[in-house]
């Protein structure tokens, strides 16, 4: 029997040169870090011990070779990417490949990349070395990525353990062509503590949106954020990963962040957003009982997440009843805060015909292009 995939064009956005834009595409290295090695100071290439490749034989014992935390521990027994992809090399690390992969065939028109294997640099315990390689890593994209094909866009990189080497990081790179945003690396530190404020500070003063992505360091490593309990399965794992957003999206509003932010936007890439449903309605609920706990928080909740929160699609929800998702999106305003993502190369991966058909029309026109116009700018012009 032959699956038929749903028939969703682009929309029709007169006078709009961009009507899809993809706001998850993670691009990998050829060679690892590695590749990063051109890229930084001759003494960093030295303390990462990434002057010379190893034999093949040492790379497989601990402690050898310098590599940033990632999730060893729950593993999806056929792999995180999809192996069906173009190109040659290891999936999403060519972007020629990329290009006629996923913007060519979906007609994407603007793409903006999250390094997929930088995710879990907040996990990192060397602070100077994390600020080292996202430093490299900004010099690499730019490079190798930027260059090759007008439709990408890339989030700068920090290492947010220190706050002040990230601000610097932000103010070294903000203004470079091709950076829309600020990829912020996950930590166990919430995201409304004051440890956040120079970066927050810095994000506002260039006018670019934080992008915070789970790190596959969750509930692995001690400076990761942690998920409520150790998960003995992958598919345990892999569930809860939404559970930190949740924390760091009440920690921003009950520590009053976007009152001393009034500018700051903030994008919750790849945790889905359905939870969000629920999560809103009690802190809305409690505020009301609470508020003279934190006077700083003048209006409910949700207005401020609905100013200053966007979420991507990925993954999205796929309900047994379509109405419901007209429903989610009625109720978290998803005509102004959502935006499409499609997780690329990952092995759940969401295409825009099949992931988004359920989706009202009138907000899918959003959730294509407006509203990442909307939080991104003219940056993606």
């Amino acid at each position: 029997m032959t699956v038929q995939e749903p028939q969703l064009d682009r929309p029709d956005l007169p006078g709009q040169e961009i009507k899809l834009v993809d706001c998850d595409v993670h691009n990998y290295f050829v060679d690892g870090l590695y590749d990063l090695a051109p890229y930084m100071p001759v003494e960093w290439r030295h303390r990462l011990g990434l002057e010379a490749k190893p034999p093949s034989w040492m790379s497989g014992i601990n402690g050898v070779t310098f590599s940033l935390p990632k999730n060893d521990l729950y593993i999806n027994p056929t792999g995180g990417l999809r192996r069906d992809v173009a190109g040659d090399g290891p999936p999403a690390s060519d972007p020629v490949a990329v290009a006629q992969d996923l913007l060519d065939t979906w007609g994407i028109d603007r793409a903006i990349l999250l390094g997929g294997a930088m995710s879990g640099l907040g996990a990192l315990p060397q602070y100077d070395a994390a600020a080292a390689v996202a430093s490299a890593y900004n010099e690499w994209i730019a490079d190798r990525w930027l260059r090759e094909d007008k439709r990408y866009r890339a989030a700068l990189l920090i290492a947010p353990q220190d706050p002040e080497l990230a601000a610097r990081e932000i103010h070294r790179v903000a203004e470079r062509e091709g950076f829309v945003a600020i990829h912020v690396p996950v930590l166990s530190t919430l995201a409304g503590e004051r440890h956040w404020y120079p970066i927050y500070a810095a994000a506002e003063e260039h006018d670019l949106p934080l992008m915070v992505h789970p790190g596959a360091t969750e509930s692995i490593y001690p400076r990761a954020p942690q998920m409520g309990g150790v998960p003995t399965y992958y598919l345990e794992w892999h569930t809860m990963l939404t559970q930190p957003p949740q924390s760091n999206l009440v920690s921003l509003v009950c520590h009053g962040v976007f009152e001393r932010f009034p500018r700051l936007k903030y994008v919750v890439v790849e945790s889905g957003f359905a939870w969000a449903v629920d999560v809103l309605w009690r802190l809305d609920r409690d505020w009301k009982a609470l508020r003279d706990e934190v006077p700083w928080v003048k209006r409910s909740p949700s207005e401020y997440v609905f100013e200053h929160v966007r979420f991507t699609t990925q993954p999205f929800i796929e309900p047994k009843r379509r109405e419901h998702v007209a429903a989610i999106c009625e109720i978290l305003e998803c005509d102004r805060t959502l935006l499409y993502s499609s997780d690329y190369p990952h092995w759940d991966f969401d295409n825009p015909k099949r992931a988004l058909s359920a989706i009202p029309k009138t907000t899918l026109d959003r959730v294509f292009a407006l509203n990442a116009l909307d939080t991104f700018g003219d940056r993606l012009r």
